[in-house]
């Protein structure tokens, strides 16, 4: 009846040694959600495309870098910011406090202009500070069926 205990006991121990290690890994690991979406702002009234970062760490992150994996099928991307003006709330980099968002965005006009169709699935990328890229799942932004 000692064996049984005794080994019950190490069992139960290494479970809880194995757990703490899984949430002490889990609670350090960058987690972050990348989400591109269009729209237009009542407050400017031109379209925009946003690139919007949730990061669903237990600590603040910090996003460097915004672009678009180019739709020509290579591994290239188009840097959104750089040289380009930016509105007040979309600007990079940006410190973001656990569980919480922020977006950057980018005219639509001039992410046509950069040879992207919107018609087409488009993947946002993004940098964090500590090096970590992300992507978002391939959207398509616009659709080619009329207004119901």
């Amino acid at each position: 009846m000692t064996d049984v205990l005794a080994v019950y006991a190490a069992v139960v121990a290494t479970a809880g040694i194995g757990w703490q290690a899984y949430t002490w890994w889990r609670d350090r690991t960058v987690k972050v959600a990348v989400d591109v979406s269009y729209g237009t702002p009542v407050s400017s009234g031109e379209d925009l495309v946003f690139i919007t970062v949730t990061n669903e760490s237990t600590f603040p992150v910090s996003w460097t870098q915004a672009g678009m994996d180019l739709q020509d099928g290579t591994a290239r991307f188009a840097l959104v910011g750089l040289g380009d003006k930016v509105a007040a709330g979309f600007e990079l980099p940006a410190v973001i406090p656990s569980l919480d968002s922020h977006r950057t965005a980018v005219e639509a006009s001039k992410v046509v202009t950069w040879g992207f169709d919107l018609y087409r699935p488009v993947v946002a990328q993004v940098r964090l500070g500590r090096g970590g890229v992300f992507k978002s799942k391939p959207k398509t932004l616009l659709s080619t069926e009329g207004a119901r």
